[in-house]
């Protein structure tokens, strides 16, 4: 009989301790666990934005050579003197085609100012970056793709800046 009396002693009190824990365990269940959430920053914004990329057929009957065309603007606080691009073809299915040689220019590269290629006054051709026109974001190359050429993006590849520091996008 005492061993009787034990046993439900110990039932009664299990019961008595489940009731006092099951609330504080259904609580815990549904308060959701603290998750940590890593935002990952964003990759920093080039200091040149091209704006503008075009190209034209000197010959349009082959096409080559070309003749490539961008307009950009220095976001950066700094004065930049010295751009680079890399040039991406693409063909009419989207394809990528070929990384050509860059373009580059040297100058006075202001801050928020957009910077365009100089054009020929009389046939609006624009001016080829060379000795003459070294600040004309302009260059010929030879198109390997003929008139098969789709589609050119002028990536900022390189600055130098006045007070001597650089970027690279890569």
């Amino acid at each position: 009989m005492q061993g009787e009396r034990i046993r439900r002693i110990l039932v009664i009190a299990t019961f008595v301790l489940l009731a006092m824990v099951s609330p504080w365990a259904a609580i815990a269940q549904s308060t959701p666990a603290a998750t940590a959430t890593a935002t990952a920053s964003p990759p920093p914004q080039p200091p040149i934005k091209t704006v503008t990329c075009g190209y034209l057929f000197e010959n349009a009957d082959t096409g080559t050579p070309l003749i490539i065309t961008t307009s950009f603007r220095n976001d950066s606080e700094k004065v930049a003197i010295h751009v680079r691009f890399r040039f991406v073809l693409e063909n009419a299915y989207n394809q990528y085609v070929k990384n050509m040689p860059t373009g580059e220019v040297q100058g006075h590269f202001s801050p928020g100012i957009l910077i365009e290629p100089k054009k020929a006054s009389i046939t609006g051709v624009p001016l080829i970056a060379d000795a003459t026109y070294p600040s004309s974001p302009a260059w010929e190359i030879f198109n390997r793709l003929g008139k098969d050429l789709y589609r050119i993006t002028c990536i900022p590849d390189a600055a130098r800046f006045e007070d001597g520091s650089t970027w690279s996008s890569r």
